[in-house]
């Protein structure tokens, strides 16, 4: 996961390896909220498993990308986004 203060944000996804050869690259940009909730302290460099990716407009324009793993969830509200299958992670 990387960002920066100029409102853009990149989250990487490694590969399932039963399903994808190659990574997932999510790049957003005009980031306005950004958010990890989780119940429990949460190790990140272990692979979680996505239960639910869910694109939602948002009020005022752009997107709300909402990302449920199996121990946290993400959101994103951005103005766009951008999806890349590659050597993510």
């Amino acid at each position: 996961m990387a960002t920066d203060k100029s409102g853009n944000l990149v989250l990487e996804f490694a590969p399932n390896q039963w399903k994808h050869d190659v990574g997932l690259r999510i790049s957003y940009s005009g980031v306005k909220h950004f958010s990890i909730d989780y119940a429990h302290a949460v190790e990140w460099m272990l692979v979680d498993t996505v239960l639910l990716d869910e694109i939602l407009p948002y009020e005022g324009g752009g997107c709300t990308h909402e990302i449920a793993l199996t121990d946290a969830s993400i959101t994103v509200c951005c103005e766009d986004l951008k999806a890349v299958w590659g050597d993510a992670g």
